[in-house]
């Protein structure tokens, strides 16, 4: 089976189950969406976005992409990349949703208390010129004069269409109008070819950012 028909098997499966616990706990689903972050020791915060049409955005977390999220009873099921491995990885989290707090418990790397963090809505539309992607990765990052740059967003598109939109979440202690911040988006076609392209944002919650063609 070649690596290409094996990623959309997997992709098709796990997307069935995200479907079938999106069905299963709308109200469930539909409390648990906005940017949740924890603190860490060294002063930083990290979390996820988890968007209301099933979108799942990581905040401040290199490892992984976010792709699409779900709720099945009391488990959070998301799906994601790694920069290590092509195929997608399903994530059963046992989850207690206490007020403005989320606590995923386990023993994963998301274990932890996070908090419901107010934030900037960050929209815009991305046109494809090219056939056959595979994927598009989306990453935001900010710059001030004295600092280096801080990667803040990471998210995955997965077979995007010819025009597909974009929906990602800036926190607002996060923003700063000294610095700078940058939408870098990456397309990977079905011959593993990349193209890339870097545009500067405007954060703000009342327009969305002009359209980008790759």
């Amino acid at each position: 089976m070649s690596l290409n028909l094996l990623f959309r098997c997997a992709g098709l499966t796990i997307i069935a189950l995200l479907v079938a616990g999106c069905a299963s706990a709308p109200a469930k689903q539909a409390e648990l969406h906005g940017l949740w972050l924890k603190d860490n020791l060294d002063g930083s915060t990290e979390g996820f976005y988890l968007a209301p049409q099933g979108e799942l955005q990581f905040y401040n977390i290199y490892t992984w992409l976010g792709d699409s999220w779900s709720v099945d009873d009391n488990e959070l099921l998301w799906l994601s990349f790694s920069d290590e491995h092509p195929l997608p990885e399903l994530s059963q989290l046992p989850y207690i949703r206490q007020k403005k707090q989320l606590v995923i418990e386990g023993e994963s790397y998301f274990q932890g208390s996070y908090t419901s963090r107010p934030f900037v809505s960050i929209c815009g539309q991305i046109n494809l010129t090219t056939s056959s992607v595979e994927r598009m990765s989306l990453n935001i990052t900010s710059q001030t004069t004295a600092g280096k740059p801080t990667l803040l967003v990471r998210k995955v598109l997965r077979n995007p269409l010819k025009t597909s939109f974009y929906d990602l979440a800036l926190a607002e202690a996060d923003i700063n109008t000294a610095a700078s911040y940058t939408l870098t988006i990456n397309i990977i076609d079905n011959q593993h070819q990349n193209l890339s392209k870097s545009i500067t944002l405007q954060p703000n919650n009342t327009a969305c950012n002009p359209a980008i063609k790759l």
